[in-house]
């Protein structure tokens, strides 16, 4: 009986370590972090970083910008100029890809943190890389900032008839 009494006690603890172990796993992956310079910005979804001296070429994972012989590839990579190049940034590698580059979710540290990658969808000046997306950590945030950047009609869903840059890349 007098376990009955504290049962709604322990549900309550168990809600809060759950709702606590959710925020700390967050915290885990953010320490696993490096940190560096942006130093060249070479299109709309990949940059180089150095870290700790090392120069690092970066693919922004969960995302694909229009090539720069696409309309709005040079967008894309002006956008990203001025998000990230020679600012210091977080960045969480997640894989590497076939060509040996690192691929990461890329914050800029300051003040207030900006997720590139998702800067970027909501400008309309990239995609959600569904295909390639499954492991990014912030995905979730990728989608919602393509929902919010096809709902104001933004860069690249400004035309309806975009080419995608997959589907680009498979004709050219």
């Amino acid at each position: 009986m007098k376990l009955l009494k504290f049962l709604p006690l322990l549900i309550l603890l168990i809600a809060i370590a759950g709702f606590g172990m959710k925020h700390f796993s967050n915290a885990a992956t953010r320490s696993f972090s490096q940190y560096g310079t942006v130093t060249k910005v070479a299109d709309g979804d990949t940059l180089t970083v150095d870290l700790d001296g090392k120069l690092t070429k970066i693919r922004l994972c969960g995302i694909d910008a229009p090539e720069q012989q696409q309309a709005l590839g040079k967008e894309s990579k002006a956008l990203l100029q001025r998000l990230a190049l020679g600012k210091e940034v977080a960045v969480t590698e997640i894989e590497r890809d076939r060509y040996g580059r690192m691929v990461a979710e890329v914050f800029v540290t300051g003040d207030s943190e900006q997720f590139v990658n998702s800067d970027l969808v909501e400008a309309g000046l990239a995609y959600h890389y569904e295909k390639y997306s499954g492991d990014c950590p912030n995905k979730e945030v990728i989608v919602t900032a393509e929902s919010i950047a096809q709902s104001k009609k933004a860069g690249v869903w400004a035309k309806p008839n975009s080419i995608k840059p997959w589907d680009y890349r498979k004709t050219n």
